[in-house]
C-alpha cells in the first residue's frame, strides 16, 4: 500500500483505493501547465519567445509513490537541509520544487551530468521511472493536497534560429508541464521576464530576484509549489510580543494556538499543527546557545521526515511570529553545496539533449519562486477571525485554556527557529527559517 513506507503511518494511513481514485482522472500526470505570456506581454518584452507553445501532454502510465521514491525524496531533502544557509536571513524553499525542476534536466542531460543529477537526487531506477514517478506525484499534490508545481526553463540565447529537442519537449509535455523560453539580458534584464512568469503561474506579484549572474549560453530553471493550505483548528488569538534578532529585539504580531502537539529533539523544542487536507506543520526552536546550523544539521541526520517520530501527544500552547515570504531565491549555490558541480561548468554543453542547433548550454540559474504567507488561517490562506489579548488591568475577563487539554506548558518563538511543511504522507515539501522580521 501508497503508505505503508512512510514514517507515522499510523497516523496517516491511505489506503490504495483512495489513491487509485485520486489518480484515475490522470491524463497527463504532470503539473498543471502554465499559461503562456499573452500579446502585451510579448510585445512589453519582444525577445520573450516561446519553445513549449503547442505541445500537449498525452495520457502516461501511472506509477504510484514507493519506497524507492520516497526514501529518494527524503535523502534529497536532507542533503539540501544540511547545506542550507540558516543564519543569514529568512530562508523558503520547496524540496519538490527543486526535485522536479533537477528531475527534468535529468531528460535534457549528457551523461556525465545526467548521472550526477541522479546521484544528487539519490534516485537508482531509470530516467522512465523517474519521469512517471515525478508526474504521478504532482499530480497527487495537486488533487489531493491543493498544491501546485509550476516550472520553467530559459535559455539565454536570442538567436532566433535556436531550437530544442522535439523528443526533450513530448517529454516535458508528457510528465512535467514547464513552460520554456529563450530570451535575452542584453535587452531586458531576467528579473522582468521571471516576474512575468511567477504572475503568470501563481499570481506573484513584483519581486527582486538575488542574483543577476546570466551568461549568454546558459540555462535557468525555475520552479515554483503554490497553494493554500487551511489549519484545522486555526490560531486563536493574537498578541504583540518582542522577537530577538541578530539586528536587536522588535515587538511584532504572534498568533496563539492551544491546538499543538509537542515534538521534541535532544537540542530543540518544537510544535507540530495539522491542516485540514491532512499536511502537518512542525517548526523548531533551537535551545540556546544552538545554533541554526547545528539544528539543520540534526534535522538532516532525521532525513527531514523524522522529525514527525518525535511527535508526542502532548499538548502545548504555542506563540509564533506571523510572516510573510515573496520571492526568488537562486539555490544555485545550495545546490552545489550539495553536490552538484558538473551542470554548472561553463564552456561545456552539458545539455546535450535540449538544443538541436551547436550550442555550448550549460546551467546557470536554479530558482526557486516561493509565496508564503504564515498566518491565523494558515498558509497562503485567508486569516482567522482571532480576538487580540488583553491585560488584567484593561479588563476583569481573562482567558483560561480549556480544561480538559491540560495545557501546563508554553512555547514562544521569539528567536530564530527552522520551520517545514510535510503533505500528508510525512514528505517535506516546504523547508524555511525565520531569522528576523
Amino acid at each position: 500500500m501508497f503508505s505503508a513506507f512512510f514514517e507515522s503511518a499510523q497516523k496517516k494511513l491511505i489506503s490504495l483505493t483512495a489513491l487509485l481514485l485520486a489518480f484515475s482522472a490522470i491524463m497527463a500526470g504532470c503539473s498543471a501547465v502554465p499559461g503562456n505570456p499573452d500579446n502585451s506581454d510579448q510585445g512589453n518584452l519582444a525577445s520573450y519567445r516561446s519553445l513549449t507553445e503547442g505541445y500537449a501532454a498525452k495520457p502516461i502510465a501511472e506509477k504510484i509513490t514507493d519506497y524507492n521514491f520516497t526514501t529518494a525524496v527524503k535523502n534529497f531533502s536532507a542533503k539540501l537541509c544540511a547545506n542550507s544557509s540558516f543564519g543569514s536571513s529568512n530562508v523558503i524553499y520547496s524540496p519538490t520544487a527543486l526535485l522536479s525542476a533537477s528531475s527534468l534536466m535529468v531528460n535534457a542531460s549528457d551523461e556525465p551530468t545526467r548521472l550526477e543529477l541522479l546521484d544528487i537526487l539519490g534516485f537508482t531506477g531509470g530516467i522512465s521511472d523517474l519521469n512517471e514517478y515525478l508526474a504521478t506525484y504532482s499530480s497527487y499534490l495537486r488533487r489531493n493536497e491543493k498544491l501546485y508545481l509550476h516550472q520553467s526553463f530559459w535559455i539565454n540565447n536570442a538567436s532566433s534560429d535556436i531550437s530544442v529537442s522535439e523528443a526533450f519537449l513530448k517529454v516535458n509535455a508528457d510528465y512535467y508541464g514547464a513552460s520554456g523560453f529563450t530570451f535575452d539580458t542584453g535587452k531586458y534584464p531576467f528579473n522582468d521576464y521571471l516576474v512575468n512568469w511567477a504572475s503568470d503561474t501563481v499570481g506573484m506579484q513584483k519581486f527582486t530576484l538575488d542574483s543577476t549572474l546570466f551568461d549568454t549560453q546558459s540555462v535557468s530553471l525555475a520552479s515554483s509549489l503554490y497553494g493554500s493550505l487551511e489549519w484545522a483548528e486555526p490560531f486563536t488569538f493574537t498578541e504583540n510580543l518582542l522577537f530577538k534578532s541578530a539586528d536587536g529585539d522588535k515587538e511584532i504580531p504572534f498568533i496563539i494556538s492551544d491546538t499543538a502537539t509537542v515534538v521534541s529533539l535532544s537540542i530543540a523544542s518544537g510544535f507540530s499543527k495539522e491542516f485540514s487536507n491532512g499536511c502537518t506543520f512542525v517548526a523548531l526552536l533551537p535551545n540556546e546557545g544552538v545554533s541554526l546550523a547545528t539544528l539543520a544539521s540534526e534535522v538532516s541526520d532525521l532525513k527531514v521526515s523524522g522529525v514527525l517520530n518525535h511527535e508526542s501527544q502532548d499538548p502545548v500552547k504555542v506563540r509564533i511570529p506571523s510572516f510573510s515570504i515573496r520571492g526568488a531565491y537562486d539555490c544555485s549555490k545550495l545546490m552545489s553545496k550539495a553536490g552538484l558541480v558538473t551542470p554548472f561548468k561553463t564552456g561545456e554543453n552539458v545539455f546535450s539533449y535540449l538544443a538541436v542547433t551547436p550550442v555550448q548550454l550549460y546551467l546557470g540559474n536554479m530558482i526557486n519562486a516561493t509565496e508564503f504567507s504564515f498566518g491565523s488561517g494558515g498558509i497562503n490562506a485567508p486569516d482567522a477571525n482571532t480576538t487580540p489579548i488583553i491585560s488584567e488591568s484593561e479588563s476583569s475577563e481573562t482567558v483560561e485554556p480549556d480544561e480538559e487539554t491540560h495545557i501546563e506548558a508554553t512555547l514562544d518563538f521569539d528567536r530564530p527557529f527552522i520551520y517545514m511543511v510535510f503533505d500528508s504522507n510525512n514528505l517535506p515539501v516546504y523547508i524555511g527559517s525565520f531569522i528576523s522580521p
